[in-house]
């Protein structure tokens, strides 16, 4: 069950709960105010309508739970999100790290600098890398036998991205 349904069944458990309450302590206090006087049984009653009124208090705090749980509950669902969202960022990471173990200086910064700027065209990857067109060409078309990237072409240039 998710928290918006428990938090429902909460609100409408403490309801109902608080009206049979509201009821008894009603009837309670009608009787009390009949016929106290200091005997016995008075004082039967007046425990009694301390007992209720602690329970009220256990009924609001059931109710506020609920409440809270209804309209404040996607902490987890962000948690689980952002958790996801961790582990699939370290498995690219140790991905990257497999992969850069295999490759040299300037294939390192051309392949880490394609996974920081998806899409990104040879020409600027050239300015980025700092390194000669005929290398980032050399490289790329490398990569590509190697199907660890792909090119678009974009106008006289292509766009690169790392394959998936």
């Amino acid at each position: 069950m998710n928290n918006k349904k428990i938090g429902g069944l909460l609100v409408v458990f403490s309801l109902v709960l608080g009206g049979f309450l509201f009821t008894q302590i009603s009837g309670t206090t009608s009787r009390y105010t009949e016929m106290c006087t200091p005997n016995q049984q008075c004082v039967q009653l007046g425990s009694a309508l301390n007992w209720s009124h602690f329970a009220v208090g256990i009924i609001f705090s059931i109710l506020s739970l609920g409440a809270y749980m209804i309209f404040f509950g996607r902490t987890e669902d962000i948690l689980i999100e952002r958790f996801e969202k961790d582990t699939l960022a370290k498995k690219e990471e140790e991905k990257f790290g497999l992969i850069s173990k295999a490759l040299d200086e300037n294939e390192i910064k051309i392949i880490r600098t394609i996974r920081e700027n998806p899409g990104i065209t040879q020409n600027t990857l050239k300015i980025k890398t700092d390194l000669s067109k005929a290398k980032v060409s050399h490289v790329l078309s490398d990569f590509e036998r190697k199907k660890l990237v792909y090119r678009q072409p974009k106008g006289k240039t292509y766009s690169v991205f790392l394959a998936e």
